[in-house]
């Protein structure tokens, strides 16, 4: 055995160590099983000893041992492993688990079971041992105190009523194996089969007659779940319909959009006309170029009506046409139209139809004043003649 002394440690784990009385009574007997119980039983099991005996601490102390994790996890072992190891230090250290029906009955939560127990305990100790001699009925009843017996009537009785236990949780609570739980288990069934068959029947009656009942409250339960599903499947289709009303809505207001974006390419498409606030002069002294570009507008236009459902591609290229033939104009020299330079009906009649078109960029912010008067636009002009003049002196001297 190693020196360590591992009761802290597992009482800290279990959320015990606060508990001075049990921490002493759990070393107390730590020290007991390490001086009777023989080393090799733990030779797999590191802490088994120590988690035995903060248990059977526990339950001297009528302490809960609830661990987060079950005892033999905390123990490092199998549960057969743990249960062997528990049930020797019991019969080492003289210690017998005091079990009840009632700690069962609380513990698995059936108290209605406790007097059906109490009943199948009472009439199978009878029967047992009316069936010994007088020396064998005097050790059995030793063995009966064994808190096994009381495990295997509680099991009887649960399984005979239709309440189903944990059989794993009954095995640490009766600290032993599962071969020691069957066997009682069995002697149990054999001296008690008519009781637990009347048992049976009784459960079985009053199952039939709360039938109808459970029936109504089946019925009751199918019927609200099928409005639940009902009213859950109206809610989809009122979703799916506002859903369809909306995407229908979404369309149309795309479609009216589409429309007035059509209807804006075709009014930007048709040929400028004069309005009726322009002066006939300036539209006499427009020149030839704006004559020839209105004939040019008028004969597209005369094109588009013919070809208007041949598509956007068509039209693109004419706009394409336009701007080259425009750009030639310009580079000509012809007077562009109102509609090129962006001045209201007062500029474009007071300046003849004849205005500057800007070629340095630099545009009169002033109304009604050419940009050629200007001082910046002088002053451009003074810069200009200097520049060239000082790159011929540049270059004769470099050819001289």
């Amino acid at each position: 055995m190693s020196s360590h002394n591992p009761i802290p440690d597992i009482l800290n784990r279990t959320n015990l160590a606060h508990d001075k009385k049990l921490a002493a009574k759990a070393q107390s007997l730590f020290q007991q099983a390490t001086a009777k119980v023989p080393s090799v039983s733990f030779r797999n099991a590191g802490n088994a000893m120590a988690v035995a005996c903060i248990q059977l601490a526990c339950e001297a102390l009528h302490h809960p041992f609830q661990p987060a994790l079950p005892p033999h996890s905390l123990a490092t072992c199998s549960a057969t492993t743990y249960s062997n190891i528990l049930q020797a230090i019991r019969q080492r250290l003289g210690i017998q688990l005091a079990l009840n029906f009632e700690s069962l009955a609380v513990m698995f939560g059936c108290t209605t079971v406790l007097s059906q127990c109490d009943g199948l305990w009472t009439t199978f100790q009878e029967r047992y041992l009316r069936a010994l001699s007088a020396a064998q009925a005097n050790a059995v009843k030793i063995e009966l105190e064994k808190p096994v017996w009381r495990g295997a009537t509680f099991w009887v009785c649960c399984k005979a009523i239709g309440i189903r236990i944990n059989k794993l949780q009954l095995l640490s609570k009766c600290a032993c194996g599962p071969a020691d739980l069957n066997r009682p288990i069995k002697t149990i069934e054999e001296h008690c089969e008519a009781e637990l068959t009347l048992l049976k029947k009784e459960v079985n009656k009053q199952n039939a007659a709360d039938g109808p009942a459970r029936a109504v409250r089946k019925r009751k339960k199918k019927d609200t779940e099928a409005a639940e599903v009902e009213d859950n499947m109206s809610k989809v289709m009122q979703n799916k319909e506002e859903g369809e009303d909306r995407e229908n809505e979404k369309r149309r207001k795309e479609e009216v959009v589409e429309e007035g974006a059509e209807r804006e390419l075709e009014a930007v498409d048709k040929p400028e006309k004069r309005k009726r606030g322009w002066p006939k002069d300036s539209v006499k002294g427009k020149g030839k170029g704006v004559e020839m570009e209105e004939e040019e507008m008028e004969e597209n236009g005369k094109e588009k009506e013919k070809g208007k459902g041949k598509g956007k591609g068509k039209r693109k290229e004419k706009e394409e046409g336009k701007e080259n033939e425009k750009g030639k104009a310009k580079a000509e020299g012809e007077v562009p139209t109102k509609g090129e330079l962006g001045a209201d009906t007062a500029d474009y009649a007071r300046s003849g139809g004849m205005v500057d078109l800007p070629s340095s960029g630099i545009v009169s912010m002033i109304p009604h004043q050419s940009y050629k008067s200007t001082k910046r636009y002088v002053e451009y002009l003074t810069w200009r003649e200097e520049t060239i003049q000082r790159l011929k002196n540049v270059t004769g001297a470099a050819e001289g």
